[in-house]
């Protein structure tokens, strides 16, 4: 009995002791001295600044000269080729051998590099990003166009 006791008393004290020592480290940030945030110096880091970007002006895009072609003429669904490959060019199967072309879409046209493609002619095409932002193609959807070649 006597030890049970003891044992409750021991663990009141354990308890104020805890509640103690939690009041005094929560306390404790508020304790800082104010000459330390007031001291005016620089914080870590800066505030971003965000500035737009200069627009630079840009011909207007007009109708390409015209391209020696053979008179050929066909229509594809366009799809955004592989983005890193530079120029103004065209995947497409409507072509067996590398040549130059025309794409059209509404009245914008642009000068391409016609590449073969495998499949069958009927197959969809592949187009640059820079002949795509020529012709103001959306670049994530598939868009029919007008070949010239």
């Amino acid at each position: 009995m006597r030890f049970g006791l003891l044992l409750c008393v021991g663990l009141v004290f354990g308890c104020s002791q805890v509640t103690d020592l939690r009041d005094k480290l929560v306390a404790q940030p508020e304790t800082q001295p104010q000459s330390t945030i007031d001291s005016g110096e620089a914080p870590l880091a800066a505030p971003l600044s965000v500035e737009p970007l200069p627009v630079e002006d840009s011909e207007p895009v007009t109708k390409p000269e015209p391209v020696k072609t053979a008179g050929l003429e066909a229509r594809t669904v366009a799809a955004l080729g592989d983005p890193a490959r530079l120029g103004a060019w065209m995947e497409t199967p409507l072509v067996t051998s590398e040549r130059p072309g025309q794409v059209h879409y509404g009245d914008q046209g642009v000068n391409v590099t016609l590449i073969p493609a495998g499949g069958p002619p009927t197959g969809g095409s592949s187009l640059s990003l820079e002949a795509m932002q020529a012709l103001g193609l959306p670049l994530t959807e598939l868009t029919e166009v007008k070949v010239l070649f």
